[in-house]
């Protein structure tokens, strides 16, 4: 088996960051597909997926380690809190953290600018609430602080970082509040 490399990098002609895919795993190499900032990734063992969370559009892109193909995956590319059933109806707002359930079904976002905590549906691309941010008004990213709760009661602000654990427990990083839960 031939070892496959993927790497970020940034560009020293146009300073934006691309995608480079190594050429063992894609002979014929296109040019780099522009990233707009990544900000974490997770990796999804069973179809050797790589899940980006791509905080500059607003989206959630998945590269395939086995064919090489980059595409996003969910989100619309608006800076909002909206859940949907599939990828088309979904808007994230800087997503940032980015890990798998125990199951590899779901994904679970930081998704900082709408102070909430999502999961993202790995089949269908759709998105619904975990915790914080607003359930009604999906424009509305400056429903934060601090407090405990359940769903949208909790308060969070600015999550950057997500964890699942075995049994899928679910750890967070609330930067603005300066807690790890």
């Amino acid at each position: 088996m031939e070892a496959k490399m993927c790497f970020f990098h940034q560009s020293a002609h146009s300073g934006k960051a691309a995608l480079e895919v190594d050429a063992i795993q894609k002979s014929n190499k296109e040019s780099p597909l522009l990233l707009n900032s990544p900000w974490d990734v997770c990796f999804e063992p069973v179809n050797e997926n790589v899940y980006i969370a791509m905080a500059g559009q607003h989206q959630i892109w998945k590269h395939n380690t086995l064919d090489g193909t980059t595409r996003a995956f969910s989100g619309d590319g608006y800076e909002r809190n909206l859940n949907g059933a599939s990828s088309v109806c979904t808007s994230f707002a800087q997503p940032s953290g980015i890990t798998l359930s125990p199951d590899l079904k779901e994904a679970y976002i930081a998704d900082s600018e709408s102070s909430s905590i999502r999961a993202l549906d790995l089949r269908t691309g759709g998105s619904r609430l975990l915790a914080g941010g607003d359930p009604i008004f999906s424009d509305n990213l400056f429903k934060f602080g601090d407090c405990d709760g359940v769903g949208s009661e909790v308060l969070l602000q600015h999550p950057l970082e997500v964890f699942c654990g075995n049994v899928g427990q679910i750890y967070l990083a609330d930067s603005y509040n300066h807690k790890g839960w």
